[in-house]
């Protein structure tokens, strides 16, 4: 130890008797052992300004200077009297609290930097986990119903395919039914080409139609030979609520036989346009009502007969009437016909 009142103070320098001091072995100033705590031993001890000054000008780096982590300088302690002034002492400065400050603080807030960072990405990790997982799901999801959709455009074009090849054969179909019906209607219709049809005769229950239809061809000048009709019948009505009785039905022998027999009555009825043919021609008690002959046509004949009667009404035409088992239509005496071959056909007469 030096004579302290000869030694030059880096530090507050108080007068104690007792008190111990160490010097720096690099400036060789004195340092009250209470002003600084030493860690490691006394010998090639260096103060901390010659340690920051040591270290500033050994690194060439732009990083602050601390100060040893074995000292601790304490500051509070008032400046020694005999010390000298502060720029020629050597003693810590604001600017070099401020630089420690600052290394101090850029070290707090790189730690707490790297702790806020960790523990951002430990809680992104975590939640970008369950959203990469949500995402995965809705991939997953969204492959299948891609998957399901796909199927289902495949199928939609195979049934529109389908569709389309059943249309095809339905149209086939629905004209091959048309035709057969065409047919099937010819067909019944040749098997009516001996037959005459007697409309609205009043019924009896002891009725003798043989008779009746004698009686009718005396009426209209057509004798009618028991042997030249094979069936003579009442048929079932279509309507069976009307009140129309049902109609009688003759078979002829021929068909020269059925053409004659119609044609006595068609005569009868022109040359008596005031006195057609009744139930008073045939002495039949009760109202006067008229009686029709015509050709016995097959159900779908009829049908169409009845439409082009309500088609002559609305649209105006004058004549309707049937010949060999088909239906014809006129406008006026001035007009040519129209042969009616279905209900279609109907439609487009104007």
């Amino acid at each position: 130890m030096a004579d302290k009142n000869k030694t030059l103070w880096g530090c507050c320098a108080m007068e104690h008797d007792n008190d111990d001091y160490i010097n720096c072995t690099n400036c060789l100033k004195a340092y009250n052992l209470n002003c600084v705590t030493i860690v490691t031993e006394h010998e090639n001890w260096i103060c901390p300004i010659c340690t920051t000054a040591h270290r500033k000008v050994v690194n060439n780096d732009s990083t602050p200077v601390r100060f040893n982590p074995n000292v601790t300088v304490r500051s509070t302690k008032r400046q020694a009297l005999s010390s000298p002034p502060n720029n020629e002492t050597g003693l810590v400065t604001r600017e070099d609290v401020r630089s420690i400050m600052n290394d101090v603080l850029k070290d707090h807030m790189a730690y707490f930097v790297g702790e806020f960072n960790t523990t951002v990405r430990v809680l992104l990790g975590k939640e970008l986990k369950t959203v990469k997982e949500e995402i995965k799901e809705m991939k997953d999801s969204m492959d299948f119903m891609s998957e399901k959709f796909d199927k289902i455009i495949k199928e939609h074009k195979e049934a529109l395919e389908n569709i389309k090849v059943l249309e095809e054969k339905s149209d086939r179909l629905q004209s091959t039914v048309m035709h057969l019906q065409a047919r099937v209607n010819q067909l019944e219709q040749n098997a009516r080409s001996n037959n005459i049809e007697i409309q609205c005769m009043p019924e009896r229950k002891s009725e003798n139609l043989m008779s009746i239809v004698k009686n009718i061809g005396s009426v209209i000048k057509c004798d009618v030979v028991e042997e030249n009709v094979m069936r003579v019948t009442r048929i079932a009505k279509m309507d069976k609520d009307s009140p129309r009785p049902r109609s009688i039905v003759v078979e002829f022998k021929n068909q020269k036989l059925r053409d004659a027999f119609l044609a006595a009555g068609f005569n009868f009825n022109k040359n008596n346009p005031n006195d057609r043919l009744n139930t008073s021609h045939l002495g039949c008690n009760g109202n006067k009502t008229p009686i029709y002959i015509c050709e016995h046509l097959s159900v779908a004949n009829k049908m169409l007969h009845a439409a082009a009667r309500r088609t002559a009404t609305d649209k105006g035409f004058k004549f309707v009437w049937v010949r060999g088992g088909k239906v014809f239509l006129r406008k006026n005496e001035n007009t040519g016909y129209i042969v009616v071959k279905n209900l279609e056909s109907l439609a487009s007469i104007k």
